[in-house]
């Protein structure tokens, strides 16, 4: 849950109020309205707390036996903010990357044109969030529902809306969890959409072979692209295709 506005003193109570059997934890010691709460039924997943910060809680879940790292991010307003928030994450992909990573959250910035209704040009600050998602080797999930996750409510000519919340995968979430999806429904009161993931497993008799975007800034992912177009086997292409890109 992000965008709380609820002060540390009444945080328990709250939490509560939500569900008195679900277990909470916020970034109040980061920010005094506590930007970002996570709240998990402990009956069916086992939630580890890894690092809390101003703008991202970091933390490892349990669920259907099997474990994956999570971070839970509300990117600040200032572009300058969202850059301590990218050197974040990269800190972390150095760990998180050796298992499945889902990354979703309110990053406060677009990563394309057309997730603007004004079709705004390419920024720095998209330039930043894309440069991050490279070096850390995430992709969007498959999407369904709303586009624009925020919106100004307002009406006619000055209304506006964005895409600034999304969730993203690693190579290993894919692996695990390829057949995963958001939802992004109706934002009711609020001016952000919820968004609910789908999981299911992926199975591996039937895995689709997936092409992350991230690859082809690779160094070689060109070159070898070249090489192994030139091979006549198609089932050696293949299985060559996905050895490269384990290997990276």
């Amino acid at each position: 849950m992000l965008e709380s506005r609820v002060r540390q003193i009444n945080f328990s109570a709250t939490a509560r109020s939500i569900n008195n059997r679900w277990k909470a934890v916020s970034n109040h010691d980061h920010f005094i309205l506590a930007r970002i709460w996570v709240l998990w039924d402990p009956t069916l997943i086992h939630f580890e707390t890894v690092d809390i910060s101003k703008q991202v809680i970091h933390g490892k879940v349990t669920i259907y036996s099997s474990t994956f790292f999570v971070s839970f991010v509300y990117g600040l307003y200032k572009r300058s903010d969202r850059n301590i928030l990218w050197r974040n994450l990269k800190h972390w992909a150095t760990q998180f990357n050796q298992g499945p990573w889902l990354i979703l959250g309110d990053f406060n910035v677009t990563r394309y044109h057309h997730e603007h209704s004004n079709k705004v040009p390419t920024s720095l600050a998209m330039r930043d969030f894309n440069d991050c998602l490279n070096d850390i080797e995430v992709e969007d999930l498959q999407q369904t529902g709303i586009l624009f996750s925020w919106n100004n409510n307002r009406t006619g000519r000055e209304s506006i809306g964005k895409k600034l919340d999304r969730p993203l995968g690693n190579w290993h979430w894919f692996k695990m969890w390829g057949n995963s999806s958001a939802d992004f429904q109706s934002p009711g009161v609020s001016d952000h959409t919820p968004i609910c993931i789908h999981l299911s497993v992926q199975d591996s008799s039937r895995r689709p072979f997936k092409v992350l975007n991230f690859w082809s800034k690779h160094d070689e992912f060109l070159p070898l692209v070249r090489r192994l177009w030139r091979q006549e086997s198609n089932d050696h292409l293949f299985f060559e295709c996905q050895l490269s890109t384990k290997i990276w």
